[in-house]
C-alpha cells in the first residue's frame, strides 16, 4: 500500500472512531462485549493487580509514537532493494 494511501486509511479510521470511543472500566462493559482475558490473567483480581504496572509502562511505548511511518518506509526500501537484485 503506498505511503499516502496508508496515511489516509489511518486518518479515516481515526475520524470514524472519534465520536464512539471513550475509556470505561471493564466492569462497565456488558459481559458479551468483553474480550476473554483468561489467557492473560487468572481472574479479575490478577488483572487489577497487573493494571498499574501496565499503565506505568505506557510512557516507554509513547517514545515510539510517530515513528511507524519511518519504519514502514524503511521496510519498503529494503524490500525494493531486494526485489531489484
Amino acid at each position: 500500500m503506498p505511503h499516502d494511501a496508508r496515511s489516509w486509511f489511518f486518518v479515516a479510521i481515526s475520524v470514524v472512531g472519534l465520536g464512539t470511543a471513550h475509556a470505561v472500566e471493564r466492569s462497565e462493559v456488558p459481559e458479551k462485549y468483553r474480550w476473554d482475558l483468561s489467557a492473560l490473567h487468572a481472574d479479575e483480581a490478577a488483572r487489577a493487580t497487573a493494571r498499574p504496572a501496565f499503565l506505568e509502562s505506557i510512557p516507554a511505548v509513547v517514545v515510539h509514537q510517530g515513528k511507524t511511518n519511518s519504519i514502514m518506509d524503511e521496510i519498503e526500501r529494503i524490500y525494493a532493494r531486494g526485489a531489484v537484485r
